[in-house]
């Protein structure tokens, strides 16, 4: 099943409107279904946000948040060393500025590096992403993996 996307003639310069790429990129990965699919919907989120006037110059986050998917796709297909490029790009695209964006590329960047085995470079993005965003979404799903707690 495909998502459905908004044109970009109705969206009227939404700045988000990828992020139905990226939604359901993330349903395939948490559920351990189609890597291959979760990368084309994330790849497609990327390219959403590049065309975004608003996400160019305003909300450069949504670079980060599609790379780190992208990132967790590739770590699952195998493909440690582009795994890897996806982090640093997502990383070094997002701007920095959004704490709870932050903390949420640095839980996803998590997601990847434990799939690639890299279990201690994982837990370092996991602190970060709960001292970014303590009381956020991604913080809190980063605090109950570090501590093991559901």
């Amino acid at each position: 099943m495909k998502p459905r996307v908004r044109s970009k003639a109705r969206s009227k310069g939404f700045s988000r409107y990828c992020d139905i790429y990226i939604e359901w990129a993330e349903v395939y990965l948490r559920q351990g279904k189609d890597a291959q699919r979760a990368l084309e919907l994330a790849d497609q989120g990327y390219s959403a946000a590049r065309a975004s006037w608003i996400t160019r110059h305003l909300a450069k986050s949504g670079f980060g948040i599609a790379l780190s998917v992208r990132a967790w796709a590739l770590a699952l297909l195998g493909r440690s060393d582009d795994a890897r490029e996806s982090i640093h790009r997502a990383l070094a695209e997002s701007g920095g500025k959004s704490r709870p964006d932050m903390a949420g590329i640095h839980y996803r960047s998590a997601q990847a590096l434990k799939a690639l085995g890299a279990a201690l470079e994982a837990e370092e993005h996991l602190r970060e992403a709960a001292k970014l965003d303590p009381d956020g979404l991604w913080g809190r799903h980063a605090q109950h993996e570090l501590t093991g707690t559901a």
